[in-house]
Order: structure tokens, then C-alpha cells, then sequence
């Protein structure tokens, strides 16, 4: 144990093997008790002092206990309830890790904060804190690890990184099973584990994921994630072509939602359902869905932003031409106000040309230099097939035929990827 806090603390304040042990043994001795060897009390009380660590907390293990306990209930609360906020936790943990100064509490309560700044959405300091976890991999026991392998692919997964997440998630997976975790913990990994499959448009296996997380959550009455699940469900029901089945789930998980009183889960649903109705070419509902977005989340939250572009859109559908681009111009007016990336303005640009008729050499470049590259960049299968089918039509009736047979063949190739 002593080793192990050494080669902790020694990492975290920057000290190299050498300025550690200047003065005090040499560096293949402390090379040696890093890695579990015994040394002397006199040896291991003068690293300690070096590092400011306290020699005589080593095995204070009521100390540790509640540290662990309090971590835990910490995580727990972040895993199953809807809301929660690390701000009730930060002084009490922050007291209890100083006291415990465990380097095994402190990895865990790092881990833990990826999966707390992952879900409110702070990227940057969720990146730092991985960066900072990383250089502590092999300290890492085997339910740290699958902490690690989980929270990096809910990361990754957050990022759209969705190739690097399920690396990580098989990982998890294969780790929970030597593990005595509980059903809880398991059932929010096959979620989280859903979730990426179907955001990486793998609709087959985000369904098998999914029902397996509902059993689960269903037995323990887990609204919030029956919810969720049953929108993954309607997502993937949706995808293939099974309206009615889509709507099922999509109403079945609104049922859930109501009683968690959760505007933003409640918006998600109701941004499914109009997309449901244009399936079903009922724009109208579909419109009304959007706008009910808007009414409860405000204009500027993204997914406010996208029932606006996707009003515009709709519009479009109606061949209601001027008011489409009324909704145009106050979608680009969110926009401006905002950091909401580069997909809503390209496929403003798109709705507009469309909706305007503007199929010149400008269109073909927009779709070619501007869509494809960035939804092949941003892994949306869905678009690249959309896009890239319409670029062959362009081709093909210009009767490049060779290049319109290149793009028809990206549609196809990404459609079986696709399942």
C-alpha cells in the first residue's frame, strides 16, 4: 500500500524517479517500493514528508470506508436519479479524500466525475480529468478498470466518437462479468452501450442492448431509464421502417416520463413523434410537436434549435414556400446567437436551395464539398446515404454515368453498414 501511495502522490505533484529520491536512497530502491517491495519505515516516512503526504494514515481504514461510501452514494446518485448535482457532494468529498489519501479513492473518484462531466455535457474538463486518470492505469484495480472502460465509452460515445466507445464498452462488458456489481450497474451499462449503437446508426444491436436494459429496469421500476430505453426502441423501430411499432414505444416512454416531470426527456419524445409524422407526411402534427419543443426548453437549448430548423423544413414539405423561409431566417437568427456547430447552418443552406429551387452548380458543390465531407466526419450514415443518393441522381442525369456510379455505391455500401 505504501508503494502504491508513493508512486501516486509522486505522479501527481511531477516528481521524476530521480528528484524523489535525491537525498534519501537511491532510485532503483524507490523503483522497488513503487512496485510493492518492502522498505524501511525511516526510507518510506522521508518520501512521504517529500511528498506532503502523511505516513501514519496508511492503514486507516474507517477513514476509507466512509470515503468509499460516500463516493458510491455519489456515483449512485448520478447513475439513477434525474437530477442530481455534484455541488451538494463537493465539500464533503473533497474533506473526506484529503483524510483517507488514498490513491485508489482518488482514481475513483476521478473515473467518477468523467461520467458526471460527460453528463452535463463539459467535454473539456471531462477530457482533462481523463487525461489526468490515465497516467494512473496500471495502479487500477479490476472494478476500477471497468469503471474506466465504461466512462470513457460514455465519452466517447458524447463525442461522437462512436467507433472508440464501443472499444471501450467491450471492454466494460467483458469486465462486468468477473464483477459483483448488481443488476443497477449492469442495466446502465447495456443503456449506455443501446445508446451508442443507436447514435452510430446500428439500429439491430441497439435494440438487443436496450431490451436488455428494460428487463432490468423494469423489475426495479427505474423510470428514467424505461424511458429512455423505450425511446431507443422507437428510434430503432423507426429506422426500420416500423412507424407503428415507433409510436408504440415512443408513447409508452411518455407515459414514463410524466410521472418523472422532465421537460427535457418529455422534448426528446415529442421531437420522435414529429418525426414520426413526417414520415407519415402529417406536417401539420408534425410542426405542432416542434413548436411544443420550443414552448417547453426555450428558443436557445439545441434541441429548440433543431425543431426550429426542422419547422423550416417542414414547410418545405407543404410547399409553403414563404413561410419556409420566414422559418429559415429566424432558425439562422438562433443560430447566430449561439455555438451550435456547423450541421445547422449547412442544412439550412440545403433546405434553402431546395425550397428555392437553386439546383445549379452551387447545389452540386454543397452537397459534395460541404455535406458528405461533414457527415462522414461526424459518422451520420443516415445522411451519407441521403446525400450521396442524390448526388448519383445528379450524375446520372447528367449522364456522367462512371461518377454517378461512384456515389450510388457509397449509398449502398453505407446503407448495409448500417445494420
Amino acid at each position: 500500500m505504501i508503494g502504491q501511495r508513493i508512486r501516486y502522490y509522486r505522479k501527481q505533484t511531477g516528481l521524476t524517479l530521480e528528484k524523489l529520491a535525491e537525498g534519501i536512497c537511491s532510485v532503483s530502491y524507490l523503483s522497488k517500493i513503487e512496485h510493492g517491495d518492502k522498505s524501511s519505515d525511516e526510507v518510506a516516512k522521508l518520501l512521504c514528508d517529500r511528498l506532503g503526504i502523511a505516513y501514519e494514515d496508511v492503514d486507516n481504514q474507517a477513514q476509507l470506508e466512509e470515503t468509499r461510501r460516500l463516493l458510491d452514494h455519489w456515483y449512485k446518485e448520478i447513475r439513477d436519479k434525474v437530477f442530481y448535482d455534484y455541488e451538494d457532494y463537493k465539500d464533503r468529498i473533497e474533506e473526506s479524500l484529503g483524510k483517507a489519501q488514498s490513491p485508489l479513492l482518488n482514481i475513483r473518484f476521478d473515473l467518477f466525475q468523467i461520467k458526471y462531466l460527460t453528463a452535463k455535457s463539459n467535454f473539456e474538463k471531462a477530457k482533462e480529468r481523463i487525461a489526468n486518470v490515465e497516467q494512473y492505469h496500471e495502479l487500477m484495480d479490476d472494478e476500477l478498470l471497468y469503471y474506466y472502460h465504461h466512462f470513457l465509452g460514455i465519452y466517447y460515445g458524447a463525442v461522437n466518437a462512436y467507433d472508440d466507445a464501443i472499444v471501450h464498452f467491450e471492454k466494460a462488458e467483458k469486465a462486468i462479468q468477473e464483477l459483483t456489481l448488481g443488476e443497477a450497474e449492469t442495466g446502465e451499462l447495456w443503456y449506455q452501450i443501446a445508446l451508442v449503437h443507436s447514435n452510430h446508426v446500428q439500429f439491430t444491436r441497439a435494440m438487443d442492448y436496450a431490451n436488455k436494459g428494460l428487463d432490468i429496469f423494469n423489475k426495479q421500476y427505474n423510470l428514467k431509464r424505461i424511458a429512455d430505453c423505450q425511446v431507443i426502441l422507437g428510434i430503432s423501430s423507426r429506422a426500420m421502417k416500423n412507424y407503428r411499432q415507433a409510436e408504440y414505444h415512443y408513447t409508452q416512454a411518455l407515459k414514463f416520463i410524466e410521472l418523472l416531470n422532465d421537460d427535457y426527456r418529455k422534448s426528446v419524445v415529442y421531437y420522435n413523434l414529429a418525426v414520426i409524422s413526417a414520415y407519415n407526411n402529417e406536417f401539420h402534427q408534425s410542426i405542432d410537436y416542434f413548436k411544443n419543443i420550443i414552448d417547453l426548453l426555450g428558443e436557445t437549448s439545441h434541441l429548440a434549435v433543431s425543431s426550429q430548423v426542422s419547422i423550416a423544413e417542414s414547410y418545405y414539405y407543404l410547399n409553403d414556400i414563404p413561410q419556409c423561409n420566414k422559418e429559415l431566417d429566424r432558425a439562422r437568427e438562433l443560430i447566430r446567437c449561439g455555438n451550435y456547430g456547423k450541421e445547422y447552418p449547412l442544412f439550412l443552406e440545403i433546405i434553402y436551395k431546395k425550397a428555392n429551387q437553386i439546383y445549379d452548380h452551387s447545389y452540386e458543390n454543397l452537397l459534395k464539398n460541404k455535406a458528405l465531407p461533414y457527415y462522414k466526419s461526424s459518422k451520420r450514415l443516415d445522411k451519407i446515404v441521403e446525400y450521396a443518393e442524390v448526388l448519383g441522381d445528379i450524375y446520372y442525369n447528367k449522364k456522367h454515368y462512371k461518377r454517378a456510379s461512384e456515389y450510388y455505391r457509397l449509398a449502398k455500401k453505407t446503407r448495409d453498414d448500417i445494420n
